[in-house]
């Protein structure tokens, strides 16, 4: 009796001890599951399963502020480099332009040139811009006529050069140029007018690429930082789907990528 009561509590050591042992080798085996599986994560590239967010959490993201940094680059208009001062210096210069241009014109039309030596005159004057219409229309006028479209061309001119003007822009205002012109001209005598100023009006303001870059870095800078909050379970990218930016962020903000062993998990299923 003594023999066999000494071997019981051995034989119950070793089956404790075989138990323990076999809790533990089936808790591994089947624990396997809580180890961070799943594939890792790519931008660009399709979920293996979807992923929610593990925990409620928001912070400043980087991806949606630069998105929307890079809109209010985009909404800036291109930047042009005309200026009051600009304009008003390439007024007088075109002004001065029509000075020299229509001197020969002055000239015939001065006090005690003869209506033939005028004819003489005009007769040759600007013969690579006046069409055969307008040249008529020279030719009819007196010295008082003359003066009136001289003085409406240039007043014209002046307040075109002194307006921004586009070299985008520059086309169509000089195809319109006509139907600027007031005071008592006739058709004929705008037309005219038209002709002589037309070669004249030019850009004052082109496109700057430093301003435009300034524009664009000003309003990207005023751009305020982005928030993206999640709730707890709410699904970060659905399976199938490509993980991008935005989700792609998330995940690496949760750590959803990083290795481990999920501990609590694995403690409660022992």
């Amino acid at each position: 009796m003594s023999v066999v009561a000494a071997a019981k509590p051995i034989t119950a050591g070793r089956l404790i001890l075989a138990s323990i042992l076999l809790i533990a080798a089936m808790s591994v085996i089947l624990g396997l599951e809580f180890l961070p599986a799943q594939a890792t994560l790519e931008e660009g590239m399709p979920a293996s399963s979807s992923v929610a967010a593990p925990r409620a959490a928001q912070y400043v993201s980087d991806v949606l502020t630069e998105r929307e940094r890079e809109a209010a680059r985009e909404a800036v208009e291109p930047q042009y480099d005309f200026t009051i001062a600009r304009g008003a210096s390439v007024a007088a210069q075109q002004v001065r332009e029509l000075d020299r241009k229509v001197a020969s014109i002055d000239a015939a039309f001065a006090e005690g040139v003869t209506p033939e030596d005028r004819a003489v005159i005009l007769a040759d004057t600007l013969a690579g811009d006046l069409g055969t219409d307008d040249r008529a229309t020279l030719l009819a006028l007196d010295a008082v006529r003359w003066e009136a479209l001289r003085a409406e061309a240039a007043r014209i001119l002046d307040t075109v050069e002194r307006s921004e003007l586009r070299d985008t822009e520059l086309a169509p205002i000089r195809d319109g140029i006509q139907g600027r012109f007031a005071g008592d001209l006739t058709g004929p005598e705008a037309a005219l007018a038209a002709a002589l100023i037309q070669p004249l009006i030019v850009p004052n303001s082109s496109f700057s690429a430093v301003l435009t870059e300034q524009a664009r870095s000003r309003a990207a800078e005023g751009v305020s930082d982005v928030v993206k909050s999640w709730q707890r379970g709410e699904t970060i990218v659905r399976s199938g789907d490509r993980v991008d930016e935005v989700a792609f962020e998330a995940i690496d903000r949760f750590g959803l990528n990083e290795g481990g062993l999920d501990v609590a998990r694995l403690s409660g299923f022992i």
